[in-house]
């Protein structure tokens, strides 16, 4: 009840259901998370190309394993700062930046840290390959980077970039550093303790054969 964005996504939405996609530009909101990828892929990916893994998880034979190494990812991140609960905090007056690409072991870090938190902020992925919004990256923050990076830089013919990078209007604060800016986000917004939740208040109501779960299996409504 005291969560800062569920309330509003049922209001948007009339269902706490995640993932849950608002797309301001078309007047879009959905869920599922199959639907949300082919509404995104079909509305801004029209030059780029699929990865190899989301391809083939479009065939059945695949969607199984493809959801198991999904759910693995999280089994292996129990632990209550991991991005699965809640940890009370004060609402920061504007959103908070990241830079990061998810792909990258410490910018899950962060973004667990932000989640847990729930923290408002605009993230810019900047994957391999993604030259133009690297390119972006190095002229507002390159000279954040070591010499060595932007050497590296002029040799490679690329942009070198680092991640996680981590910028605060709210305090004037730009860091790297994945455990300074877990550290960081909890001293500066978190005001209690992460909240004691347990399996037993997990629900399965209202889920759909997209979910990959069990429909009925516990009585708990939303």
């Amino acid at each position: 009840k005291d969560s800062r964005f569920r309330p509003e996504v049922k209001k948007l939405g009339e269902s706490l259901k995640f993932p849950f996609l608002v797309d301001e530009n078309t007047n879009t909101k959905m869920y599922e998370s199959d639907e949300i990828c082919k509404y995104l892929w079909a509305t801004y990916g029209q030059e780029a190309k699929a990865p190899l893994f989301y391809r083939l998880a479009l065939f059945s034979c695949c969607s199984t394993v493809y959801t198991l190494t999904l759910f693995l990812a999280s089994l292996f991140r129990p632990l209550p700062r991991m991005g699965m609960l809640r940890t009370p905090s004060k609402a920061p007056k504007q959103p908070l930046e990241l830079w990061s690409f998810e792909g990258s072991p410490p910018c899950r870090l962060a973004r667990e840290a932000l989640c847990s938190l729930e923290l408002p902020y605009v993230l810019h992925n900047i994957a391999h390959g993604s030259r133009a919004k690297r390119a972006d990256f190095t002229t507002k923050y390159g000279e954040r980077l070591s010499k060595m990076r932007r050497n590296l830089s002029s040799v490679a013919g690329e942009d070198i970039v680092k991640v996680p990078f981590l910028i605060d209007p709210n305090t004037k604060t730009e860091m790297f550093e994945s455990a300074d800016i877990v550290k960081y986000l909890f001293d500066t917004y978190a005001t209690g303790p992460t909240v004691k939740e347990t399996l037993a208040d997990y629900t399965t109501a209202g889920a759909t054969d997209g979910h990959h779960t069990v429909k009925g299996a516990t009585t708990k409504q939303d």
